[in-house]
């Protein structure tokens, strides 16, 4: 037994479904997100400024303020998501 990914349909360019297209619909989520999309965008424009970034023993010579920024917020989101795994698996230990 093989699989034939052809249709079974021999006149797939003929009759109702032919040339059906989905249309895309504008949801609150995606009105939310294009928003977000444009403000990430304004931000980077304003913030294009060249700086010198240093961080424990890392440091960064001439790099964009915006890419600073970013990173920091990167570095905090990653660290919520640790905190917050260990947490749920300290709690899930002490149902047990």
């Amino acid at each position: 037994m093989s699989f034939d990914p052809t249709p079974e349909d021999k006149n797939i360019s003929e009759g109702p479904k032919a040339f059906t297209r989905e249309t895309v619909r504008i949801t609150p989520a995606r009105i939310g997100w294009a928003v977000l999309a444009i403000l990430a965008l304004v931000f980077v424009i304003q913030n294009g400024d060249r700086v010198d970034a240093r961080f424990l023993f890392l440091r960064a010579d001439r790099v964009p303020l915006w890419m600073v920024i970013v990173s920091a917020l990167m570095l905090g989101f990653l660290i919520g998501l640790l905190t917050s795994a260990l947490r749920r698996r300290r709690h899930q230990e002490h149902k047990e």
